[in-house]
């Protein structure tokens, strides 16, 4: 039927509401799903998971989805195909309100294969889906970019991007954040994997994303969609060569080393954890303990990737920060969760947009029977 293109179902939904009439439908809006014919080839394209579905939360119905289609120019009001939708996407979506009326408007959300989607969901009084509502390529970063795959390329997206309207320059931008790891082979240690940022500078709904960017370096005459590559530079704010028009790219060094849970933005600052396997070099087992693995907690300025303390220990009290100053390794071993904002502020929409400006938190409650007393 209309959901023919699930995969296994790894995608959190997003509940919020779409209009695309004359009042508000309530929707929950999820990915596809994983296709396991990933895990033994990285250059097959997807026959499932690729697909983004939004779904009537009262019946059960669908009311759109994005899915693979040779020609994007047949749309209808419930079905959009995109020749590019290749790869299954496992991933929550980032759900956003980007003009605070309360009506989820677009979405952002990074695939299998590398590529992070842009799905524009412009609000009407009429019924305008068949029209106006798209999907386009925010970035190639994996095999869609360079092909074949190999282990400098295969990037992999499994979880939400974190998202940051900001300023640069050259004028307002929505940041996306995300970082690669195939949290399917987490032991994997011979593929290459990064953390971006993203600068989306159609910050209007319904105006659409421009030429896709690619992994490749920033060139301003011969190529227009690449990244500042801030890993041996931007240290500090006075020393960065890196070009950061479209935004940039941190390498994460470690053999194996892969970014498994979203980022966290918060002042300026975004923090990330990522996931050292047995066998990379910081996370070496011994034959009477093996390896669980490891982490780090990296934290760096959202303008240009430098870091924000001086994390490493073997710096003593050196003036100047190094690139090792960016993260701090973590002692607990396993996979390292994401990153969880806690403060005294008042509660916010969850799809309000946040900017570097400042971040809206909210606590948490909850009570352990027989532990915790009222």
């Amino acid at each position: 039927g209309d959901f023919s293109e699930l995969g296994m179902s790894f995608s959190n939904p997003r509940v919020g509401t779409v209009k695309y009439g004359a009042t508000a439908t309530p929707v929950i809006i999820f990915g596809g799903g994983y296709d396991d014919d990933k895990d033994d080839n990285g250059n097959a394209n997807d026959d499932e998971g690729n697909a983004i579905f939004i779904v009537n939360a009262e019946t059960g119905a669908l009311v759109w989805k994005v899915v693979y289609g040779v020609s994007t120019g047949a749309q209808s009001a419930t079905v959009y195909h995109h020749s590019g939708m290749l790869d299954s996407i496992p991933s929550d979506l980032a759900a956003l309100d980007t003009n605070a009326d309360g009506n989820i408007d677009r979405l952002y959300v990074g695939d299998s294969g590398g590529t992070v989607w842009r799905v524009d969901l412009p609000e009407s009084a009429t019924d305008l889906r068949a029209t106006t509502w798209v999907a386009t390529e925010l970035a190639n970063l994996g095999r869609d970019d360079i092909t074949p795959v190999t282990n400098s390329n295969d990037r992999r997206f499994f979880h939400r991007p974190d998202f940051v309207p900001s300023v640069d320059n050259l004028g307002p931008f929505d940041g996306v954040l995300i970082g690669s790891g195939d949290r399917a082979d987490p032991r994997d240690i011979t593929n290459d994997n990064w953390f971006y940022l993203l600068k989306d500078r159609n910050v209007v709904t319904g105006v659409l994303a421009g030429s896709p960017y690619n992994h490749q370096d920033y060139d301003s005459v011969n190529n227009t969609s690449g990244l500042g590559d801030i890993t041996n530079t931007c240290i500090n704010d006075t020393a960065c060569t890196a070009d950061l028009t479209n935004g940039w790219k941190l390498e994460l060094e470690q053999p194996g080393e892969k970014a498994l849970a979203r980022a966290l933005t918060t002042f300026g600052t975004v923090f990330v954890t990522t996931f050292l396997p047995e066998g990379s070099a910081a996370e070496a087992g011994t034959p009477c303990a093996p390896s669980e693995g490891g982490g780090r907690l990296y934290a760096v300025k959202i303008t240009d990737g430098a870091p924000v303390n001086n994390y490493d220990p073997t710096d003593g009290n050196a003036p100047s920060l190094t690139k090792t100053d960016r993260f701090n390794t973590l002692t607990s071993g396993g996979i390292p969760a994401e990153v969880v904002p806690i403060g005294n502020y008042i509660l916010p929409p969850d799809l309000n947009p946040e900017s570097t400006g400042g971040r809206a938190f909210w606590k948490t409650y909850w009570y352990e029977k027989n532990i915790d007393s009222l």
